[in-house]
């Protein structure tokens, strides 16, 4: 994340627009965003110095679709599931409301921000409780 020619630190220069990393200890997901710059946050390389886990999702924000905030900074987590999504879906205007009508209600309830992944992360959760037992 911090060393090498490829770390994350190198490349939140051309995904500036914030950061999250997501990990569990034990079956407990922890999540910590940022709306800074990974190679500019001390936070970043605080928290990258003392996560220890065998799973560990990071994600650097090149915003796309929605504002940069914290709502719409990955990983998103619900439940035991920690979510992250690089790129942006193709004509995301024309399907998204198609997306949004095939989410179960209760979670479209808990959108918080406005993009395509938040919606596609619970499109997942939805298709998944439809298929899985509890």
């Amino acid at each position: 994340m911090l060393h090498g020619a490829n770390a994350l630190r190198i490349q939140s220069r051309e995904h500036p627009d914030g950061w999250g990393l997501g990990w569990y200890v034990g079956r407990v997901p922890q999540v910590v965003r940022s709306l800074s710059a990974a190679h500019g946050d001390e936070d970043f390389e605080h928290v990258g110095s003392f996560v220890t886990a065998s799973t560990i999702l990071a994600h650097l924000r090149k915003a796309s679709v929605g504002a940069v905030s914290l709502v719409n900074t990955h990983p998103f987590e619900w439940g035991p599931w920690l979510f992250a999504h690089n790129g942006t879906i193709s004509d995301w205007r024309l399907i998204s409301p198609a997306v949004e009508t095939r989410i179960d209600a209760g979670l479209r309830a808990k959108l918080r921000g406005e993009t395509d992944s938040e919606r596609c992360f619970y499109l997942f959760l939805t298709c998944l409780a439809d298929r899985c037992d509890p």
